[in-house]
């Protein structure tokens, strides 16, 4: 099994860097990486990230365009979009929340807008575990990457915060208006700063890995029939909320 050391990493970036769809990454530089990514503290792997942040994600925007229509990795990128487009709404629907003075003055569309992007919240679940056990799977099989164990954590810590919010619109909320009002700005402030920093992770690092350490078309087939098996949640269906705050 390939171990990826710091500079070696550097030199994978780089070929990252110039590498298009149409390009296969050359195995033979992957053959000669020798020293243990383990190694690395989580400092060294987010200062490589930094540092080839911006040519990467220009390059990664033309390569997801090239890519096959129902490409696992385009859904899930596709899928990173309108997550975005979820947080966005969950921070318009906080501030509609942090400015109403009781429950009685939410209005009804306010009500059902805070649901609905709470139940979707709640969706991206598959999006994680097609990850988790499909493509995050299929990596390791061919390289150790440390990266992917904080990616998975990163995941249970999200999960945690969106049962948390569930569990809190599902709570007497008329009763502790207050106490609703400010344990649902945290759980907002949390959950949109670690799933926006998580998905410009995978977008960037992740991703673009993948597709270059797995570019056979028949692995890639194989991959998509293990993703339909988990399933797709409502952003695979190009689901968008649309806002009924008043």
């Amino acid at each position: 099994m390939i171990k990826l050391n710091l500079n070696d990493l550097k030199k994978l970036v780089d070929k990252l860097n110039k590498f298009t769809s149409k390009q296969k990454l050359d195995s033979k530089l992957l053959k000669k990486i020798e020293a243990d990514l383990g190694k690395l503290g989580e400092d060294d792997l987010d200062s490589l990230h930094a540092a080839h942040i911006n040519t990467l994600s220009d390059r990664m925007n033309e390569i997801f365009t090239d890519l096959p229509e129902e490409h696992p990795i385009k859904t899930l990128a596709l899928e990173h979009e309108e997550m975005m487009y979820l947080l966005d709404e969950l921070e318009l629907v906080n501030e509609k929340v942090q400015n109403t003075k009781t429950y009685e003055n939410m209005s009804k569309g306010l009500k059902t807008t805070l649901n609905n992007v709470v139940m979707k919240l709640k969706e991206t679940n598959t999006h994680d575990l097609r990850e988790e056990l499909v493509i995050f799977e299929e990596f390791k099989q061919i390289a150790t990457f440390y990266k992917l164990k904080i990616m998975e954590e990163e995941h249970k810590k999200m999960r945690e915060n969106k049962d948390k919010l569930l569990e809190l619109i599902e709570s007497n909320i008329s009763q502790e208006f207050d106490k609703f009002k400010k344990n649902f700005g945290i759980l907002t402030d949390q959950i949109v700063k670690k799933m926006s920093y998580h998905i410009y992770k995978e977008n960037n690092l992740i991703y673009p890995s993948v597709l270059a350490l797995i570019n056979k078309d028949e692995d890639w087939k194989r991959i998509k029939v293990k993703c339909d098996e988990i399933g797709y949640g409502c952003f695979t269906n190009n689901c968008q909320i649309t806002s009924r705050i008043k």
